[in-house]
């Protein structure tokens, strides 16, 4: 389902904490593919990991949706919540790694 669709179907529902999270995620700036790229190269600079996650948030929300229809018995902003954590963690491991790269040392 294209993220359109289901922001759509979340704003129907009746969950007071997911329309304030819609209406939160409404006010993030998109970034391009470009500046995405960018980004990635100064991930050593404060802020750059929260902008990149922040704009991760839509594949976010469509992974977090297609996984609460399977399971009842997590809620939708738990497992975006689980999915923002897991994009930090990625993002931190890539910094480690790129610094690691840059240092000459072996990636573990």
């Amino acid at each position: 389902m294209k993220y359109k669709q289901i922001v759509q179907e979340l704003r129907e529902s009746q969950d007071l904490n997911v329309q304030i999270f819609l209406n939160d995620v409404d006010k993030i700036t998109k970034l391009s593919q470009k500046e995405k790229k960018s980004l990635l190269t100064k991930l050593q600079n404060p802020g750059v990991i929260d902008t990149l996650v922040k704009n991760y948030i839509p594949t976010i929300i469509r992974i977090a949706y297609a996984n609460s229809l399977l399971m009842n018995s997590v809620s939708f902003l738990d497992l975006v919540e689980e999915g923002v954590i897991g994009a930090y963690k990625c993002l931190n491991k890539y910094k480690k790694d790129i610094n690691k790269t840059i240092n000459g040392e072996a990636l573990s």
